[in-house]
């Protein structure tokens, strides 16, 4: 029991260390929106923007990309707009695929980079194309956001798809 409690604190300080790095080198965005007078925040003007449709998710980076300018409430509260929104040809590589009961769960990494992880998890998935998928493999997902996990302060820690397809490239 000892030899599992020091094993789980080494991973813990892992994940520090790596969410240390990540906030170190990734790029940092200028807010656009400033304090006026009244103290008051006051927005930038929006950028004309390709608009998503209200049934359908944004993509991948715009969901779950940096959200180091948002607190923990803001992130809940983006996460559970999302719930019930569609994913559409998103693109990715699958990380892992295991047993879920007579089913399997398919793990999908989304990111490009050296560091690999379980995104997107996508249940349920029948045996003839669960078990034809390789590590590594490019994929294209759609199917319905069903929730979206926040671990650590980091959005889809993992995010789960429901009604999901999953075609290879």
């Amino acid at each position: 029991m000892k030899g599992c409690l020091k094993v789980f604190a080494y991973i813990i300080a892992g994940l520090v260390v790596l969410a240390i790095i990540a906030a170190v080198v990734s790029p940092k965005k200028s807010d656009p929106a400033t304090v006026g007078a009244s103290g008051k925040v006051a927005a930038a003007p929006a950028a004309p923007a390709t608009a998503t449709p209200e049934w359908m998710a944004g993509s991948f980076s715009e969901i779950c990309g940096s959200n180091s300018n948002i607190t923990a409430i803001q992130q809940e509260e983006k996460v559970k707009k999302l719930a019930g929104k569609k994913v559409v040809d998103w693109a990715g590589k699958v990380y892992d695929v295991q047993h879920d009961g007579d089913k399997y769960k398919v793990s999908v990494n989304m990111q490009d980079g050296i560091i690999k992880t379980r995104d997107v998890e996508i249940m349920g998935v029948a045996g003839d194309v669960a078990t034809k998928l390789n590590v590594d493999q490019p994929v294209l997902l759609n199917g319905t956001i069903q929730k979206i996990d926040v671990a650590f302060g980091v959005v889809c820690n993992p995010m789960t798809l429901a009604d999901a397809t999953i075609a290879t490239r």
